[in-house]
């Protein structure tokens, strides 16, 4: 009896464990899609964001609409294009990874600057991501403001 439930720790113990690390796996090549996304964002390059998103991506927005990919330049090209400069910063960022999916919780801080003035939002960023064709893709964004 003890022999048995050894066995069945031992075990549990084992698939917690893999669990465990299959969620820490390298997490680099994601940070790295949500980085350039950031940076196309701020570039104003919305095909460059389009191309780091799945073909089924959306974007769910600070008033409740669901963005296809296809319709984020529709979306913010007539905003941004009213700012000078843009600039986000990612802060405190958490990936985790199982098999061809994985999910980002972070903070942003975006500064807007038009004309002289700047003003800074903070933002709290969920992403989905999963694998497409061998490569890490955006399918899921949601941003809200602090």
């Amino acid at each position: 009896m003890k022999r048995g439930l050894v066995i069945v720790l031992l075990f549990a113990a084992l698939v917690a464990l893999q669990c465990g690390t299959e969620g820490q796996q390298d997490t680099t090549e994601i940070k790295k899609v949500i980085s350039e996304f950031h940076r196309a964002f701020d570039a104003r390059d919305y095909a460059g964001m389009r191309d780091l998103c799945t073909d089924d991506m959306y974007w769910y927005t600070l008033d409740g609409r669901a963005l296809a990919r296809d319709k984020m330049a529709e979306f913010f090209a007539p905003m941004t294009s009213r700012w000078t400069s843009i600039k986000t910063t990612l802060k405190e960022m958490e990936i985790f990874r199982i098999k061809n999916l994985a999910w980002a919780r972070y903070k942003s801080e975006i500064t807007i600057q038009v004309g002289d003035n700047n003003s800074t939002m903070q933002n709290l960023h969920t992403i989905i991501l999963k694998q497409q064709d061998g490569a890490w893709k955006i399918w899921q964004h949601h941003m809200s403001t602090k």
